[in-house]
């Protein structure tokens, strides 16, 4: 089950993707534009952001059921005389799976809304072409309505302070190796008898990203570490869609807001 702060967040972001949706709709698009394929990129991509923070509620959800029935088998397994060291890779292994696909979509969510970056900064010319990296480079350049613009501000911030470590976490996952936290079953004895319990922390070199955050000597644990970068890449990117709405409504008679359909 997902934290109510979590699920918060989770909504929080497809809310004011939808209320961007109404004030994009409202100026930058006529009745008889909003069937033109720039009109339809812009809803493809609104829908995929919506589609993303579902899809990362569900697997971070998934993970916290999966390593709560490992528990229970951890429990099962232990009454039942069983050595419980063979269980352990294949515990570990399991609950890394779902992790990394969580951490592959935080980073997908945030390449979706620089997306709309690139929309509402230069307009469907760019239709495409924009992710985090292209809307960072962007907002540090000196050229064009990005640099110093709240947005831009939002999003250089970010990628100091967030983003760039977990892309660069994502991209060894990627293209050097699996990356495993370390994993233990442990048992304690109280009152109510014996006590199993399942801990996977997060890779010591992911722990940078929570360097803000008061860390247990033992490492954050992995249902918790998914649920902080689903909730940050979440706040983030509805801090963003936000200031893209206000960017709109501050710059509705500008002649760049309202392009022409670049496919006609």
């Amino acid at each position: 089950m997902l934290s109510e702060t979590a699920e918060e967040a989770f909504e929080r972001a497809k809310e004011e993707m939808m209320a961007l949706n109404h004030v994009f709709v409202q100026d930058k698009f006529t009745i008889g534009q909003l069937g033109s394929e720039n009109a339809k990129y812009f809803f493809s991509v609104r829908d995929s952001i919506t589609y993303r923070c579902n899809s990362l509620k569900w697997h971070t959800s998934q993970l916290s059921s999966m390593h709560a029935n490992l528990e229970l088998q951890l429990h099962s397994s232990f009454l039942d005389g069983i050595c419980t060291a063979p269980l352990l890779p294949s515990h570990q292994a399991g609950l890394h799976y779902l992790f990394d696909d969580i951490v592959f979509g935080n980073v997908s969510l945030l390449d979706y809304v620089a997306n709309l970056v690139g929309l509402v900064f230069e307009g469907f010319a760019q239709r495409g072409k924009y992710r985090w990296n292209n809307a960072v480079k962007s907002a540090t350049s000196n050229h064009g309505p990005l640099p110093g613009s709240e947005t831009g501000n939002l999003l250089k911030q970010a990628h100091n302070d967030w983003v760039n470590g977990l892309q660069a976490y994502r991209g060894d996952l990627i293209h050097k190796h699996a990356i495993l936290g370390n994993a233990s079953h442990e048992w304690k004895l109280d009152a109510s008898g014996i006590q199993t319990s399942l801990r996977v922390v997060i890779p010591s070199n992911l722990a940078k990203l929570f360097s803000r955050i008061s860390l247990p000597n033992d490492g954050l644990d992995i249902c918790s570490a998914a649920e902080t970068i689903g909730i940050s890449t979440s706040n983030l990117s509805t801090n963003i869609l936000s200031s893209l709405t206000r960017r709109i409504r501050a710059n509705s008679e500008k002649p760049w807001i309202r392009d022409q359909d670049t496919t006609t």
